[in-house]
């Protein structure tokens, strides 16, 4: 298991019924989680979003590299979960690496 990883059903469940962020490519829903030491966080790409598994893992590998860039300005309290939407497979890396840095501000977990 990754580290930060919010994996069980109950806990990701709870964190898309938190606060979201909408833009063109990605939603970001989050909800503050007390019992923490650290933030956790899930991606969720549907099949209908992204066919291939090629592109759901190249997508998840992307935001991956991205949270873990702002690893230290993340608050530990927050548990948060990044959907894809469909076109993110037009998006590039800048593109994707924007939209999650102005959601995250948006939702002030950094």
């Amino acid at each position: 298991m990754r580290k930060n990883s919010l994996s069980k059903e109950k806990d990701i469940i709870r964190a898309l019924k938190g606060r979201p962020f909408f833009s063109s490519y990605l939603t970001i829903k989050a909800k503050k989680n007390s019992e923490n030491k650290e933030y956790r966080y899930t991606v969720i790409v549907s099949k209908k979003t992204l066919k291939l598994a090629v592109d759901r893992n190249k997508f998840k590998r992307r935001v991956r590299s991205i949270i873990s860039k702002y690893a230290d300005l993340i608050g530990k309290e927050w548990d948060f979960a990044i959907l894809a939407k469909k076109g993110v497979e037009k998006a590039d890396f800048i593109t994707i690496q924007e939209e999650i840095h102005k959601g995250l501000k948006s939702l002030r977990i950094i």
